[in-house]
């Protein structure tokens, strides 16, 4: 698979760099990457209107009249799968990346033993988000992305997907749809499978997702939810 890879940073030296990482880790991990570099955000936007296919963002933060932070939150507005690893020399801006969904924060100097792992992860990520599914609704095939799929709930004979944008009822079972989705998604209840990704935090009774939603979890699946929760944010699943 090809992976497309945005450089954003107003450094050139900087820039020349993380390109050769980039390249170098590309070969170890035996993928292909293809490499783009802004000298700003405002010059990335004026690109990414026209090419908006990149898996890989590394942005830096201290960037003229649009930092990193900011170019984040538009990119995020309407990409929520593309992997954002923001690159500065200061530390002072690590809780806004949560507000953006950030995979990472890599101190400058940048080094590969600190990037490149970061780097895999990215690519893990990127897999389990293009995967999608083709669903037939009312007659009509639509294709939704594995990455936007919040959960499913079970009603009577139906399931009800909840993506980031939409809902819309299936004539499956929810076991049926728990199969179907696999990988990424983890069954919390009888009646609910959830992404993993857009969990926020786990109790006991309930998992609470990015979003404010909260869905029960059954005594019978707790240990299983939490563990598949804690392996796919270490990157092991």
């Amino acid at each position: 698979m090809d992976y497309r890879v945005a450089i954003c940073d107003d450094c050139a030296v900087d820039v020349e760099q993380l390109s050769f990482l980039v390249r170098k880790w590309a070969k170890s991990a035996n993928v292909e990457v293809a490499i783009n570099t802004f000298p700003s955000s405002e010059a990335f936007l004026f690109h990414y209107a026209e090419n908006p296919s990149y898996g890989i963002l590394l942005l830096d933060i201290e960037m003229g009249d649009m930092n990193g932070i900011d170019l984040a939150k538009r990119i995020r507005a309407e990409n929520e799968v593309v992997q954002i690893i923001f690159i500065t020399g200061f530390p002072d801006f690590l809780a806004d990346g949560y507000d953006v969904s950030a995979l990472h924060y890599l101190m400058k100097p940048i080094r590969e033993e600190k990037l490149f792992p970061v780097l895999d992860k990215a690519i893990k990520n990127c897999s389990k988000a293009e995967r999608s599914f083709l669903f037939n609704l009312d007659g009509e095939s639509i294709r939704i992305s594995a990455g936007s799929i919040l959960y499913a709930e079970a009603f009577a004979h139906k399931t009800a997907i909840y993506t980031v944008d939409r809902s819309f009822e299936l004539y499956m079972s929810i076991s049926e749809v728990d199969l179907l989705l696999g990988d990424g998604f983890i069954r919390c209840h009888r009646s609910y499978v959830v992404g993993l990704k857009f969990i926020r935090g786990i109790s006991k009774t309930e998992v609470t997702l990015d979003n404010g939603v909260t869905i029960p979890v059954s005594r019978s699946h707790y240990n299983a939810v939490n563990q598949a929760f804690i392996r796919y944010f270490k990157g092991d699943a």
